[in-house]
């Protein structure tokens, strides 16, 4: 039996507790606030084997290991960070984390997509259970090549699926690769699709080659050093779970509303607006269809709901004008989709009267805690789960 103390502050400190193994005996869990005294006849930690710093917060969890080891004269290796547990546990891209944390038959339903999906829609408010694969900043082509892996990889966690949605982000979608873009190393970082580089390779933004990129990330995990403490302690598929369960529930932290200055300083100035990247835009019409018929052989009466997420709709009235173009482009193309693949809808929720207050908004272009309930309940009535 190995005895442990937890240091640390939620949800860390649920994930670790709820992920240990029966030979595990939890003496103490100390829920950490700055009026905590730090005085070595408080705490019997030189008697564990193992003391766990439950933290999103290593310059914190540092200057603590640092304590406990000339306090306690703990060894550095009895002392385990948060970070590097979930590091060494969790599976490089989202989607697994995902498909891995549940058996067959689970999901009812699948959301695709990016930032808007991740942080716009309340999962424990739908009524089945939906697997959100969306990834910040994941573009078509990413989408597209995440729901093959799943198909091949988990073709059994697939069969209860019925509904799926998209998020389609802008009427610039259709003009973005993200693999060349200056997000592509914090998107791969976040959980992305890593298993092909795509365009990166020819990326300006980074001197780096994809392969040892994804290779450096990968060789991190083994240098955490928890290796042994979590063959020893850890239940992995459980870890994965409380992981998965505390993101979901980060939505519930994001309460900050969009500022006067904000949306003053909003003037949607980038490169997808003032610029078509022609095969880009080729490749993406091509690949949306592709994804379709993806859905389709998962369950041929799929019902398919494409939507852009609501935007602050005083900050899309500054910049309307220089949308004009890119924008009927998009439609165009949204309403050829739905007419070629049958129970395929497309819904332009950008400018909802409804969500036209910055109540609702963390920025101009993302919901916060309080746009995405309401924004959840418009989706039910979308989906008709």
């Amino acid at each position: 039996m190995k005895d442990i103390y937890i240091i640390g502050k939620q949800p860390s400190i649920a994930v670790i507790g709820n992920s240990l193994n029966r030979s595990v005996n939890v003496k103490q869990i100390i829920e950490w606030n700055e009026s905590i005294r730090l005085t070595s006849n408080a705490w019997a930690f030189e008697k564990s084997d193992y003391v766990i710093l439950a933290f999103n917060n290593r310059k914190l969890s540092m200057l603590l290991r640092r304590w406990l080891i000339e306090e306690f004269q703990l060894s550095d290796h009895n002392i385990v960070d948060y970070s590097d547990i979930v590091l060494y546990e969790l599976p490089l891209m989202h989607v697994d984390r995902i498909f891995e944390a549940y058996e067959d038959d689970y999901y009812q339903g699948i959301v695709l997509g990016l930032s808007h999906a991740r942080v716009g829609i309340c999962p424990e408010m739908i009524p089945i259970n939906v697997a959100d694969i969306s990834v910040s900043a994941q573009d078509i082509y990413y989408n597209y090549s995440t729901l093959k892996y799943i198909i091949s990889k988990y073709p059994t966690r697939l069969k209860k699926i019925q509904y799926a949605v998209y998020d389609v982000f802008d009427y610039t979608y259709l003009n973005y690769d993200v693999s060349l873009s200056n997000n592509a190393c914090q998107y791969y970082k976040w959980g992305g699709y890593s298993l092909d580089s795509h365009n990166f390779n020819s990326n300006k933004n980074f001197d780096v080659d994809f392969n040892e990129f994804i290779s450096s990330i990968q060789s991190n995990k083994l240098k955490t050093g928890v290796e042994h403490f979590c063959n020893e302690c850890i239940i992995r598929g459980d870890l994965i779970k409380q992981y998965n369960k505390a993101e979901v529930d980060m939505i519930g932290s994001r309460t900050k509303t969009v500022s006067p200055e904000e949306i003053l300083a909003y003037d949607g100035d980038n490169s997808l607006v003032n610029k078509r990247f022609e095969s880009t835009i080729k490749e993406n019409i091509e690949l949306l269809n592709k994804t379709m018929e993806l859905l389709k052989s998962i369950n041929p009466n799929m019902k398919i709901r494409l939507v852009i997420l609501p935007h602050y709709p005083k900050a899309c009235r500054q910049i309307e004008s220089k949308y004009k173009d890119v924008k009927k482009m998009f439609l165009d193309r949204m309403n050829v989709l739905c007419e070629t693949w049958d129970d395929v809808e497309f819904y332009d929720l950008k400018e909802m009267p409804e969500f036209d207050n910055e109540l609702y908004f963390y920025d101009c272009e993302h919901l916060n805690f309080f746009g995405a309930r309401k924004f959840t309940n418009t989706l039910n009535t979308v989906m008709q789960w």
